[in-house]
């Protein structure tokens, strides 16, 4: 992956968006040559001279830069919140015109700001996800997919699983003798090709596709090939041409947040466009917030590629190798760019910041002074919105749990019905303290997360044993006046890590439904025991009878040891350097020719002990969650057996962390009973 250095430039804070809210509107070059300007010499790099944002609040925005300066070019008045921005327009020509997917109808924006196109769909949920292609028009809700052409219904599909995002082969010449053809990311792990009204074929993925965008911008060199994002932070390429497809790569990226944007362009100056990627947790360097759209070109300079990126919380900025506002260099034709006296903006700001500071204490103490007297007068509950998700990230292992406001947020109250454990989040800056639970109405954990100064999102890693299901209650207070708070109530599922576990190494489970009874299939008996533990809850709490049977393989616990042991023995090695580093920093400091006569091996120790260290304290086996897997297994194997297997506990405990090997914890599991 490229790692280039830019220089962030905030251009203005709209209201909340949704993903795919942001479009950067590309140049008319006819237009320019009429006025003179010149073009750009790449064919790769396009002009381009306005923003266009639509936000929740029902405004769509549209902005451009003129000599430093944010201008905006028209607002229209609120409405219905704004869920898909898109640009359009005849094919083979600019696609410079704006549509907005608002509830079930869509609008057109010309340049001007003015409604042009307006189309009320029969969609009976409201579109969720847009897609336009000449007089195309692809609509999604949370389950169905619909095509109009030219504002007739022509073609629909209803999905079992929930679609993320939505796009169309853009040329006719990739159809060929198919028809219409869309591609679908669903959360079924799978990536759906709809040809008319029918699925044509699936292609099955690792992770739950979150994004698509065409390869190269239309397809790559035969128009059949999408790039998809994952939940769990992977980018990957599936072609898709008719009857069958298959994935072409797939790569891990920076983090395991969901991608939630991407685009292509030349940004490092190839020949071939660059694939750029936004994500949940801000990952495009210098944002802390969550990114719901992303684009790329020159919109502040004609000569500076940019990336022009919006955030959950409304903030449009861009990213470059300039630091715009800055001396900048002379371009090709040695003119330099104009520039602003610096100092005169400066205290213009300073004096409007203080003029908005005098009237907030303003209102404030009339807010305290109405509040005080009472009577008639009742004290205002402001409202605020939370961007919340919570699912569990094959990744980390974990349920990853994201919230994220508009205004700082202040403390984070957390409230769980089963045993779970808070793991530290990388750029989680908040102060955690836990609180006694005894006496709390059956809560088994109670913990606060107190946010430094400006915090607008914060990110939870909650583990939970395999088997254990319940409540999860979560309380998040803001920083506004009066104080007030909202609540989630989230589910913590039994089996989250299943069909492929990947917490214990990579078992299975598969389940075939027939008329009248269900099989379950594992190669882990803590799976099966877990099913059969909570379906006989659930039929006991409805009161059905079923006849339940369970066929056990003794050789399933060898196999799911097998699978456990590269995980235990990679922590054993992390351990054992950890200690070998601190024996020779023992060494070191009595003897500084020590390098003089160490092995390579130990050598390499001594120049990478700051990672080995961090990792050690990141992981200790102790702590790790490996231990629990191997107690599940031990506990749940003696449940489908009849016997009570807790009394060894102790004893596998000091196994796995004091005399290690496979052979022994083979050995120690081929003990029918205590």
């Amino acid at each position: 992956m490229l790692e280039i250095n830019l220089n962030r430039t905030d251009f203005a804070q709209v209201g909340t968006t949704s993903r795919n809210c942001m479009r950067v509107i590309p140049v008319d070059k006819a237009e320019l040559r009429k006025k003179g300007r010149g073009l750009d010499k790449a064919s790769l790099c396009i002009l381009f001279v306005q923003i266009v944002v639509g936000s929740q609040n029902g405004c769509i925005i549209c902005i451009c830069r003129k000599h430093n300066d944010t201008q905006i070019v028209y607002k229209t008045l609120p409405g219905p919140p704004i869920e898909a921005v898109c640009l359009g327009g005849a094919l083979g020509t600019v696609q410079d015109k704006v549509f907005v997917a608002a509830e079930n109808a869509v609008r057109g924006i010309s340049k001007k700001g003015k409604q042009f196109f307006n189309f009320e769909t029969n969609m009976a949920e409201h579109a969720k996800k847009m897609f336009i292609y000449g007089v195309d028009l692809v609509l999604c809700g949370k389950k169905s997919y619909n095509h109009y052409h030219d504002c007739v219904d022509t073609n629909y599909v209803l999905c079992n699983e929930e679609i993320h995002d939505v796009v169309v082969l853009t040329t006719e010449g990739a159809w060929g003798s198919r028809g219409f053809s869309a591609v679908l990311a669903c959360n079924d792990s799978t990536i759906k090709v709809v040809e008319g009204s029918k699925v044509d074929y699936e292609i099955p993925i690792n992770d739950i596709p979150y994004t698509l965008y065409l390869f190269n911008g239309d397809g790559g060199y035969n128009h059949q090939m999408v790039l998809y994002g994952t939940k769990g932070g992977r980018l990957g390429l599936v072609e898709v041409p008719a009857g069958s497809g298959n994935v072409l790569w797939e790569i891990e990226t920076s983090s395991a947040s969901p991608i939630t944007c991407m685009t292509s362009y030349a940004l490092s100056g190839n020949t071939v466009p660059d694939v750029i990627i936004g994500k949940e947790d801000g990952f495009v360097e210098q944002c802390d917030e969550s990114i719901t759209g992303l684009s790329c070109g020159r919109v502040s300079n004609e000569d500076v590629d940019e990336i022009i990126v919006c955030t959950f919380t409304g903030w449009l900025f861009s990213l470059s190798r300039q630091a715009f506002g800055a001396p900048a260099a002379p371009n090709e034709k040695g003119k330099l760019p104009p520039t602003q006296p610096i100092h005169v903006k400066v205290q213009q700001l300073k004096n409007e910041l203080d003029e908005l500071e005098a009237k907030v204490t303003e209102e404030r103490n009339r807010y305290e002074e109405l509040t005080r007297k009472g009577g008639k007068t009742t004290a205002f509950v402001p409202h605020f919105q939370v961007h919340d998700s919570f699912a569990f990230n094959n990744h980390y292992g974990c349920y990853v749990l994201c919230l994220e406001l508009v205004i700082p947020i202040d403390y984070v109250v957390i409230q769980s019905e089963v045993p779970l454990k808070l793991i530290e989040a990388d750029k989680n800056t908040a102060v955690i303290s836990h609180t006694d639970p005894e006496g709390s109405g059956g809560w088994k954990i109670m913990a606060t997360y107190r946010c430094q100064a400006n915090t607008t999102r914060i990110e939870l890693r909650i583990r939970v044993g395999d088997g254990l299901s319940g409540d999860l209650r979560v309380f998040v207070c803001p920083k506004i006046h009066p104080k007030m708070c909202q609540s989630r109530l989230y589910e913590i599922k039994p089996l989250a890590t299943y069909g492929r576990s990947v917490v214990n190494g990579g078992t299975q489970l598969q389940v075939v439904y027939s008329r009248g009874s269900i099989e379950f299939l594992s190669d882990s008996m803590s799976a099966i025991a877990i099913i059969r533990e909570n379906i006989s809850e659930e039929l006991t709490r409805r009161q059905i009878k079923a006849a339940t049977r369970c066929q056990l393989d003794e050789k399933s616990v060898n196999h799911c040891l097998q699978l456990l042991h590269p995980k235990i023995a990679e922590l054993h090695e992390i351990e054992r350097r950890q200690k070998f580093i601190m024996a020779l920093k023992e060494l070191e400091a009595n003897n500084e020719q020590i390098n003089e006569w160490l092995c390579d091996e130990y050598k390499a120790m001594l120049k990478t002990q700051g990672a080995i260290l961090e990792q050690a304290r990141d992981e200790p086996i102790e702590d790790n969650y490996i231990i629990g897997v191997y107690e599940d297994l031990l506990i749940y194997r003696g449940v489908l057996n009849g016997y009570n297997a807790r009394g060894r506990i102790p004893a596998l405990h000091e196994l796995l962390l004091r005399d290690y090997t496979l052979e022994n914890v083979k050995e120690f599991f081929s003990i029918d009973k205590p």
